[in-house]
C-alpha cells in the first residue's frame, strides 16, 4: 500500500518592483506527465509520480506593493513523515530574501495529523520564518 502525502498552500510575496529587483527561484518539477526520457535536476519535493506543484500569480499593478502569490499544492505517492522536512526546505528557499506578508502551507500525511506551517514575520528585525503551528481543535 503506498503512503501518501497531500500538501496545499499559499504564499503572499511583495515587492517594490521597478526599483528592487525581483525573481522568485520556484525549482525544477516533475509532473506526472513529465516524459520519462527528459532529465532534470529536480529540486522541488516528490514522490514516486512527481514532485509538488506550483502556480505563480503576477499582480498586473505595478504600482501595488502585493507583487504576486504562490500557489504549492501536490500529492505526493510514497511520501511519508520522515519525508517532509523537504518540505520546509523547500519553504525556507524559495521565501529566503523575500517580503513574505502572509504564508500557510497544510501537509497532510495519511494516517498522520495534519501538520500547519505558518510563516511568521518578526516585526523587530523584520525578518520572518516558517513555524509548525500547533493544530488544537476549537
Amino acid at each position: 500500500m503506498s503512503q501518501w502525502t497531500h500538501v496545499n498552500g499559499s504564499i503572499r510575496i511583495d515587492a517594490i518592483r521597478g526599483l528592487v529587483p525581483f525573481k522568485l527561484q520556484l525549482g525544477n518539477r516533475e509532473l506526472w506527465a513529465t516524459p520519462k526520457e527528459t532529465i532534470y535536476d529536480f529540486d522541488v519535493p516528490r514522490g514516486s509520480e512527481g514532485s509538488l506543484d506550483y502556480h505563480l500569480w503576477m499582480n498586473s499593478s505595478e504600482s501595488s506593493i502585493a507583487a504576486c502569490t504562490l500557489n504549492i499544492f501536490g500529492d505526493l505517492r510514497d511520501f511519508g513523515a520522515n519525508d517532509t522536512p523537504a518540505i520546509f526546505d523547500y519553504l525556507n528557499r524559495v521565501t529566503k530574501g523575500q517580503m513574505v506578508r502572509q504564508g500557510f502551507v497544510e501537509i497532510d500525511v495519511e494516517g498522520e495529523e495534519p501538520c500547519i506551517l505558518q510563516y511568521i514575520n518578526d516585526e523587530e528585525s523584520g525578518k520572518g520564518n516558517w513555524f509548525y503551528m500547533d493544530c488544537k481543535e476549537l
